[in-house]
């Protein structure tokens, strides 16, 4: 007989979340990293943060769907907890996911403007931002 501790099913659905999008994940990672001998290797996170905004932007991840526990991808990918807790908060900040405090992350159901498909926003690479419009208060701040 098994114990409801060796196997709860919050357990069970994290996991069910992580495959696919892990699967996903170790797919890319294989494929970029046998394309990129030459160069030198990113880090793990930043890899990472790169695969999950592409999934985003793809359609792997749909809009509004939550994301894996960190612990269950983690575990699923080999990779420590806090290197994914730091990209979520990363993908968080760039507006790619939404988090809530106990309520799990989900990808924003409105993809971030002007970032496709292998852009880092963050390189020297990226297109300028627009322009703010400010009323006259604003510009006198």
């Amino acid at each position: 007989m098994t114990s409801s501790l060796q196997n709860p099913p919050t357990a069970a659905l994290g996991d069910a979340l992580a495959d696919p999008l892990a699967d996903w994940l170790a797919a890319r990672e294989a494929a970029t990293g046998a394309a990129r001998h030459g160069g030198p290797p990113q880090p793990l996170g930043a890899r990472l943060a790169q695969g999950l905004r592409e999934a985003v932007l793809q359609g792997v991840v749909a809009p509004g769907q939550r994301l894996p526990a960190t612990r269950a991808l983690a575990q699923r990918l080999g990779v420590a907890r806090n290197t994914l807790v730091a990209v979520y908060a990363q993908l968080a900040a760039e507006g790619f996911v939404v988090a809530g405090q106990g309520s799990g992350t989900y990808a924003c159901r409105v993809a971030p403007e002007r970032v496709g498909p292998g852009l880092d926003p963050l390189s020297a690479d990226a297109l300028p931002l627009p322009t703010p419009a400010l009323s006259a208060r604003g510009f006198r701040y």
